[in-house]
């Protein structure tokens, strides 16, 4: 009996000892991977706080760079993730001979590494949200800035091609008016365009914060801007051009107030179709027309008054065609049908009176 309490008490210490021991190594190991975690916390927030010093690039390309920057330190955070997960199922090893102080120090410490582990996780969440926001908005500006850049190229090149002199025949005067008027009406509703990429601009600016950036937006915007007024410019000079060109050509068929009334300035033009009821009023001048020339061939006393009227006729004739339908155009040809049956009526008196005289 002896021998076998003997062995037993070996046995017991021998168990005690290896638990011990075992207890110790555990207590490493688990002090290992908080130092590990405390330590890649302190590398991650120091590339945390330099991340937040940096400024914006300048332009997009140094932009997505920085975005993938930041998916970098996301790779690294969801790797880490695994590790983190491994300590919140660890069991607390702790030495009985330490007493509660080494208990309450390890809750601290364990308490002390998840918040950190959260406030870098929610900064990550913030900053990638954020910089996506930006890439979209920036991302869209430059598509419209370029997309306005490739329409003032085409009609750059289209103003280049409109004849301006050397007209040899109406068709070609023609032509060149209205190509300077497709012009002016294309640019009078892209002119908002403009003014939406300016304020879009000044949004973005306001939202990278990044004077480099800021700069490169205001340069690109101020370049476009020139461009348009280059474009309205040389839109003016062709328009005066033609006008000069059609004043000095021998060319009855387009007279130069048409010319000046078709290119007219770029954010004013309207377009006017005449009303069928305009239309058919004047249908009937030609008939009026016909009836001046035949009292003026029968009554030379009244060749002024008639050549008066007719002169009226073919100006409210040609208003007629540029306006709609309106009681005053109703009025005025109401007022010559009027003036008319007056010359008529004064024409047949005189050729009775002379015809008692012979």
């Amino acid at each position: 009996m002896t021998l076998l309490n003997s062995r037993w008490e070996n046995l017991r210490v021998a168990s005690m000892d290896r638990q011990s021991r075992l207890h110790e190594v555990l207590m490493d190991l688990q002090q290992q991977q908080l130092q590990q975690l405390s330590d890649w916390l302190t590398t991650t927030e120091g590339r945390i706080r330099k991340m937040e010093k940096e400024p914006i690039a300048g332009d997009l390309e140094g932009y997505l760079a920085q975005i993938e920057q930041h998916k970098v330190l996301q790779n690294n955070l969801e790797l880490e993730q695994v590790k983190v997960n491994s300590l919140t199922h660890m069991v607390v090893v702790v030495d009985e001979n330490s007493g509660e102080s080494a208990t309450a120090a390890l809750e601290e410490q364990l308490q002390s590494l998840g918040e950190r582990w959260a406030a870098v996780c929610r900064w990550t969440e913030e900053r990638w949200n954020k910089l996506e926001e930006i890439q979209l908005v920036w991302q869209r500006l430059l598509d419209d800035q370029s997309l306005f850049g490739s329409w003032l190229a085409e009609k750059e090149k289209a103003l280049s091609e409109v004849q301006t002199s050397d007209f040899k025949d109406p068709s070609e005067i023609n032509a060149s008016v209205r190509r300077l008027a497709n012009l002016k009406e294309d640019m009078a509703q892209k002119r908002r365009a403009l003014s939406a990429l300016s304020d879009a601009g000044q949004d973005v600016m306001v939202l990278l914060n990044s004077p480099a950036a800021a700069q490169r937006i205001e340069t690109d915007t101020d370049l476009l801007t020139q461009r348009w007024d280059n474009l309205v410019q040389k839109l003016e000079d062709c328009s005066s051009q033609v006008t000069e060109a059609v004043s000095v050509t021998a060319i009855p068929q387009v007279p130069e107030k048409v010319v000046m009334d078709t290119v007219t300035t770029v954010t004013t033009r309207m377009e006017q179709k005449p009303s069928p009821a305009a239309i058919e009023s004047c249908r009937h001048l030609p008939h009026l027309k016909d009836d001046i020339w035949i009292q003026t061939a029968s009554s030379g006393d009244s060749e002024t008054d008639v050549r008066k009227l007719l002169s009226r006729l073919a100006a409210w004739k040609s208003s007629a065609r540029a306006a709609g339908d309106t009681p005053a155009l109703k009025e005025k040809l109401q007022t010559l049908r009027v003036e008319l049956a007056e010359n008529e009526g004064d024409s047949e008196r005189r050729g009775a009176v002379r015809r008692e005289d012979d």
